[in-house]
């Protein structure tokens, strides 16, 4: 099967990726300290909720264009991205002339922001125009460059060593990226660019805040934490969340590039599902693999992250076991989420991210602070709060796939 195939492709090509990107976080725990991890945590919290969101999703648009279009709609994206971001420089500039609010840490932002952009938005392109080979050895070079760039900037300055690292490998092959696959955009017209984005405007922005409420929820326990709890929790959750992450979102990564490629309407997703055989053995193997997981973390937890990350960590231990669970169920669940507003599902896609969103950003924070929780209380909170809502969403998603049936 094509689906099948290109998901393959995918999943085994990026696996050289995700391996170079534990070995960073490998590497990086041994010489970073845990507040270094939290300044970056913080920093690329808040920037890659604008990547995803400031070039007012066009580059979501492109998904269910025609190939003569595509060109057209990714240039559409990358230019209000950039136009963004120059507005935001100028805005902290004015603000860092007549306030001393404005500290150099917001600068770094506007950089990682700049940076991840233009590194989403250049794999978003290669996805729409189906170059599946090329996006992966993309992820590998990256991650490749920010390992190297990441034991440069320790000797330079070990406290924004990270951040330097993560943005420079990100915008220089974003960059690479664009120069390979700019030629179609010389041949588009003024013209064409201004009719397409006021014809395409309305439902854009109405797709950005869905996917800014959508995006942004996965940062919430660290934007939480850097207001009421220490940096190096924070610092912590990010390190271990990221290395958890990192291979279980080769395969949730690959199921997103299949759903917004080939799934682009309920009757493609039905037919792929009837093709599908041996079902209850997929579950089956599923829960297997969970289930082994949690008793091996139950057991080590500890030493793993003793060997792995080192001394310093091992007092996070404790973090392992929600965060194997979470991210484990999102890696199936979270790709579910992208297919209501590529079938024009947007409103009730916007309701359940809303609830989402006011669950984990309003009713935690405050269920924090009036029972004094602890950091790993409310990563317990926003675990069992995202995944209710992920439910809710497939719930849905499967109503569109498989109707009711008729009764004559």
């Amino acid at each position: 099967m094509k689906e099948y195939k290109i998901l393959l492709n995918i999943v085994f090509s990026g696996i050289w990726a995700q391996l170079v990107m534990i070995i960073a976080s490998v590497v990086f725990a041994r010489l970073y300290s845990p507040a270094a991890f939290g300044t970056l945590a913080y920093v690329s919290g808040f920037a890659s909720i604008i990547a995803i969101v400031s070039g007012l999703r066009f580059d979501y648009i492109v998904f269910s264009k025609k190939d003569k279009e595509k060109s057209l709609y990714n240039i559409i994206s990358f230019l209000i991205m950039f136009v963004f971001h120059l507005v935001v420089v100028f805005m902290i500039l004015g603000l860092d002339l007549i306030s001393d609010l404005i500290s150099d840490r917001s600068y770094w932002l506007v950089f990682f922001s700049f940076s991840s952009s233009v590194f989403y938005l250049s794999t978003q392109l290669l996805i729409s125009i189906k170059e599946y080979s090329f996006f992966s050895k993309i992820r590998v070079f990256q991650a490749i460059f920010q390992l190297g760039t990441g034991l440069l900037f320790f000797y330079v300055s070990p406290d924004i060593g990270l951040i330097l690292a993560y943005s420079i490998s990100q915008l220089l092959i974003g960059i690479l990226v664009y120069y390979f696959n700019f030629n179609p955009f010389f041949n588009l017209k003024i013209k064409e660019i201004k009719d397409c984005f006021l014809e395409n405007f309305k439902n854009a922005f109405h797709n950005s805040v869905i996917v800014l409420i959508q995006y942004s929820t996965p940062f919430a326990p660290i934007l939480i934490g850097e207001y009421l709890y220490h940096t190096n929790d924070v610092g912590a959750f990010f390190l271990l969340s990221s290395a958890i992450c990192a291979p279980l979102a080769i395969f949730r990564r690959s199921l997103v590039n299949l759903f917004n490629g080939e799934l682009t309407s309920p009757r493609k997703a039905r037919v792929l599902i009837g093709k599908t055989t041996n079902k209850l053995l997929i579950l089956l193997g599923t829960l297997f693999l969970l289930v082994c997981g949690i008793v091996v973390i139950l057991i080590f937890s500890e030493e793993i992250v003793l060997l792995v990350f080192g001394k310093q960590w091992v007092v996070y231990s404790d973090f392992m076991l929600p965060l194997f669970v979470f991210f484990y169920l999102d890696m199936f669940f979270q790709p579910f989420t992208t297919l209501l507003p590529l079938w024009g599902r947007q409103n009730y896609s916007m309701f359940l991210e809303s609830l989402r969103f006011g669950l984990v950003y309003v009713l935690l924070p405050l269920l924090a602070f009036w029972l004094s929780l602890s950091y790993f209380n409310v990563l317990i909170g926003y675990f069992f709060l995202s995944t209710s809502i992920y439910i809710l969403t497939i719930l849905k998603v499967f109503k569109y796939i498989i109707p009711p049936l008729k009764i004559n």
